[in-house]
């Protein structure tokens, strides 16, 4: 639809080819001095009253109606768990790489909040750390093993939400496992008990969640991907058995993860409530082009549980 808005644009301007000659024809580093230059004008002529009055209409820039010191205590808190799970805590800028969500993942990049100088703003964290561990990985030849990061970061997305507890912008908790296949499932196995247990203990030990489940959803799974879901519940129901964890029905239209995708869920007030996503994504073996690379990612969402759980809750310790 924005496309088809500036191909109007352009063409009630005299220049139906303005799209073309910007998007294709000019380098990066052209079309950014450009944009600067336009922006930098835009701005020199700039009132204070005007900004006000554009900031009154900006949902995108507002500040989150939180409890600030308690859900910074809860970042806080989420982090040092994540780290005493063998997570490597890992600060991200507030700007991701252009292209972070769109070129290697499926998010449009319209519901992604573009900047200049070749970045957007961060939209999904798992993006950005599966982009570090490539060029981690890249650049050292002796990074074997599984590696395991983590971040709680603060988002950003341009989509409207009609979901209550939802905002433009909001703090979210990451999780990402990386490494290539070692043979019968283990790295699989392996990954998704661990984000699972996280999620588990996270929620229950940290947020005091009475009733945490999980539901794991197969995505299009052939022969070879049957059995690795067999593994991964066996080892799921021998390592975690006081949990509820079910299987659902395939979805044929999901295209974000691969394979597998797990949702969490607690229990407020008797309402399930899905507060956590995860499941196994190819991002690494695009960025490396090496079809053993594995990765699996997960989010729990921070401040919706700060918002759902009000002054419920309290740090122990």
């Amino acid at each position: 639809m924005s496309t088809n808005i500036a191909e109007h644009i352009a063409s009630k301007m005299g220049y139906p080819q303005l799209m073309e000659l910007l998007g294709e024809e000019l380098s990066g580093t052209a079309l950014n001095s450009l944009l600067l230059a336009v922006f930098n004008q835009r701005m020199a002529t700039q009132a204070p009253t005007s900004l006000l009055k554009q900031y009154a209409q900006n949902r995108l820039v507002k500040p989150a109606a939180v409890n600030v010191l308690r859900l910074k205590t809860q970042e806080l808190a989420t982090l040092q768990f994540f780290c005493s799970q063998r997570f490597e805590p890992i600060e991200l800028s507030p700007v991701a790489q252009l292209g972070t969500c769109s070129v290697f993942g499926i998010t449009n990049q319209q519901k992604v909040l573009t900047a200049l100088r070749n970045s957007e703003v961060q939209a999904d964290a798992t993006n950005s750390l599966a982009l570090h561990y490539a060029f981690l990985k890249k650049n050292n030849v002796k990074m074997f093993g599984t590696h395991r990061f983590a971040t709680v970061n603060r988002l950003l997305r341009t989509p409207l939400t009609e979901i209550e507890g939802h905002t433009p912008h909001f703090s979210i908790g990451c999780l990402v496992t990386a490494g290539v296949d070692t043979g019968s499932f283990e790295f699989e196995k392996l990954a998704l008990y661990e984000h699972l247990s996280t999620h588990a203990q996270l929620l229950k030990n940290i947020y005091q969640c009475k009733e945490v489940s999980f539901s794991i959803i197969p995505l299009n799974l052939d022969g070879n991907g049957e059995r690795m879901l067999e593994f991964c519940l066996a080892h799921l129901k021998a390592q975690m058995p006081g949990f509820e964890i079910s299987v659902k029905a395939n979805n044929p239209t999901q295209n974000y993860y691969q394979g597998l995708q797990v949702k969490t869920h607690i229990q407020i007030n008797g309402a399930q409530i899905d507060i956590g996503d995860g499941g196994f994504v190819d991002w690494s073996q695009q960025l490396l082009g090496n079809k053993k690379e594995r990765m699996f990612t997960s989010a729990i969402g921070i401040q919706y549980l700060h918002v759902l759980l009000g002054d419920l809750w309290k740090q122990e310790g």
